[in-house]
């Protein structure tokens, strides 16, 4: 077993969060990781995000592995469904946008989703029809400038401004298959605009 992912509450610095791979638990440290408790909701996790919403306080989305999304407004003390009429299949990275009406979905199998909320209703918006999704990044200046790695593929930056997304590679496979896979990208604000 091991952690696949640890998070710091951006609001709240002392509360750690963790996604246990090997059981798919959740878990919340409130004193930086001496003493943690399970706080998952009732499916196994495969994915987690910490967002803070000014307003709101700590958001958390939590990708499952049967394709579920839940959301907590309590730091992992209580969970709600995110019902949506799409059967997923493993949500293997999760992302609320800076733009708070929209989470952005990785799925093992089809691929790169966003989540629209509006007043009663939830949207869901292909963005690319990839054969797997694994990472995904909002850019660190622009909303809406989505950074994706699937599974042993290139890297694409997806622009979701508009009306129509649009897909373009940034690293491509050649450059994979000679140097080997990407496992993360990171994007940073720079100076003069977006950096990764």
């Amino acid at each position: 077993e091991f952690v696949s992912g640890i998070y710091a509450d951006p609001a709240e610095p002392q509360i750690l969060y963790a996604i246990d791979y090997g059981s798919g638990l959740a878990v919340r440290s409130t004193n930086r990781g001496e003493d943690w408790q399970v706080i998952s909701p009732e499916s196994l996790i495969f994915s987690l995000n910490v967002s803070h919403v000014p307003g709101i306080g700590t958001v958390l989305y939590a990708g499952s592995h049967d394709g579920q999304v839940w959301r907590s407004l309590d730091q992992g003390s209580s969970w709600t469904q995110v019902k949506t009429d799409v059967e997923f299949a493993a949500i293997t990275d999760i992302r609320l946008s800076r733009q708070i009406d929209r989470v952005y979905i990785a799925s093992a199998a089809e691929g790169f989703f966003r989540l629209q909320f509006g007043l009663d209703s939830i949207a869901i918006i292909p963005l690319a029809e990839l054969s797997s999704a694994n990472l995904i990044v909002e850019d660190a200046i622009t909303p809406g400038i989505v950074y994706l790695v699937p599974f042993n593929e290139a890297a694409y930056m997806v622009d979701d401004r508009g009306s129509r997304p649009t897909l373009t590679p940034i690293i491509d496979q050649p450059f994979i298959a000679e140097n080997g896979t990407v496992s993360s990208v990171i994007a940073h604000a720079a100076e003069s605009g977006s950096g990764l």
